[in-house]
């Protein structure tokens, strides 16, 4: 794919390779590296057997086994037997994932990516003894906030059929979500791309809500230690007021300590 901007004849082929992607190509590159030297230094594969249960996903064992860590790194590993599973994936990470992480931010980049493929993981638990690996349902996120972002955008297909953003993504998911429901034998796991699709669609909205809650959780714990002080400055004047009266010998042990908690909170 290739793609263009709406608002000039200027036409780009591939993204920018930015912070977090260059970040995340390397990181998904090295473990493929790392898979493939496992694989030739133990031929009967045991050791690349080994390194797949500790790290691929398989929620028999992620959840059974708390091996919890599986639902995001599952998604650095890849398919040794087919060069296209990592090829694909990293080559749709550079391709979307500049403009997003530009329009982002890294961090929230980052919060996005793995959100997704945590999305991805977890929307593969019904294939319970199934082991899981690719990073294809954290790129499905990137790829539906791509969409968001920039909805009009018209991408090349094999560099030839231009397709608005928005409609390629959602073909896409459409598509995953129909062989999902039809039990495609590919060894595809497209619910996973599915997760994905839907956190990086609604990643934004759930951050607004999710910021919302937290500053009327932060406002409302403000009111609450407001109206505490108020409480307590109350009861200080009548303790005063009381020591006016009656002097300090009246107070109680309980009054006096009160008293000096007081003065040490409005201190503070």
């Amino acid at each position: 794919m290739s793609h263009y901007g709406g608002y000039g004849p200027r036409i780009r082929f591939g993204g920018r390779l930015t912070a977090a992607v260059k970040a995340l190509i390397i990181a998904n590159v090295a473990v493929f590296l790392f898979q493939l030297i496992l694989h030739f230094a133990s031929p009967n594969g045991a050791a690349l057997n080994t390194f797949a249960e500790l790290f691929a996903l398989k929620p028999a064992l992620a959840i059974g086994k708390l091996r919890v860590w599986q639902f995001i790194t599952h998604s650095f590993l890849h398919d040794l037997a087919n060069l296209l599973h990592i090829g694909m994936n990293m080559f749709l990470l550079w391709m979307f994932g500049g403009d997003v992480e530009s329009a982002l931010g890294r961090r929230r980049f980052f919060k996005l990516y793995f959100a997704a493929a945590l999305a991805g993981g977890i929307a593969m638990i019904p294939w319970y003894h199934t082991f899981i690996l690719g990073a294809s349902g954290a790129v499905f996120g990137v790829m539906a906030m791509y969409a968001r972002l920039f909805p009009y955008r018209r991408l090349l297909v094999w560099g030839i059929f231009p397709v608005r953003a928005k409609t390629l993504v959602f073909v896409l998911a459409g598509l995953d979500l129909l062989l999902a429901i039809q039990g495609s034998a590919t060894g595809t796991a497209h619910l996973a791309h599915v997760g994905g699709f839907v956190i990086g669609w609604f990643f934004l909205p759930l951050e607004r809500a999710v910021q919302k809650s937290r500053q009327s959780r932060q406002l409302g714990q403000k009111i609450r230690r407001e109206e505490d002080d108020a409480k307590v400055r109350r009861k200080v004047d009548e303790l005063l007021a009381k020591v006016g009266r009656e002097g300090l010998g009246s107070l109680t042990k309980r009054e006096r300590d009160f008293l000096s908690r007081a003065s040490k909170r409005f201190r503070r």
